[in-house]
């Protein structure tokens, strides 16, 4: 139950994977209110946390400018191909989900395949169904950021709770307008 605690979690306010929480939590608690941010938050914290991954040498303020510079690359790239991102966002649903729960079933003798067959599955299946499941969507996207920001993405009771609350709390706010 460490992942609660948020000085358990590594990094600062002043982490670019911080903005990757805030994102997490827009998507959980208002990502069917926010159409748009559920299309461009995987992208912004994609290219965040990937950036974030391979930083370049230097000083901390052009390793956050690169960082946040590769983020909304990544958001904007998103936004001007909307059909391409439900489908991005398909693959990062079914993936994570796939990542937290594989473990759970496989044991460590996870199937190579497994997250090739889950992209594929998410990319043709979100588009089908992502208006009728919006709000659960959004939260488990949001849950799904939040695992990977804090280094949890195999913790499938977090994701799992902070989902379900992100869904309740979105369907009881009105769902989207």
């Amino acid at each position: 139950m460490a992942w609660i605690d948020p000085s358990q979690w590594g990094f600062g306010w002043l982490d670019p994977r911080t903005a990757c929480v805030v994102i997490a939590f827009l998507l959980m608690f208002a990502g069917s209110r926010l159409y748009r941010l559920m299309l461009v938050g995987p992208g912004f914290a994609g290219g965040i946390l990937l950036a974030h991954h391979y930083a370049p040498a230097g000083n901390d303020l052009f390793k956050m400018l690169v960082i946040f510079g590769t983020g909304l690359i990544g958001a904007l790239v998103l936004h001007l191909m909307e059909q391409t991102a439900q489908r991005v966002v398909g693959v990062a649903i079914a993936v994570g989900v796939t990542m937290a729960l594989a473990p759970q079933i496989f044991g460590n003798e996870i199937p190579w395949y497994l997250n090739y067959v889950a992209g594929v599955l998410g990319a043709v299946g979100f588009p089908i169904i992502y208006e009728r499941a919006l709000p659960l969507l959004t939260a488990l996207l949001g849950a799904l950021v939040l695992a990977w920001s804090i280094g949890n993405e195999r913790n499938i009771w977090m994701v799992a709770l902070f989902a379900i609350i992100g869904t309740v709390v979105q369907t009881l706010s009105g769902g989207r307008r």
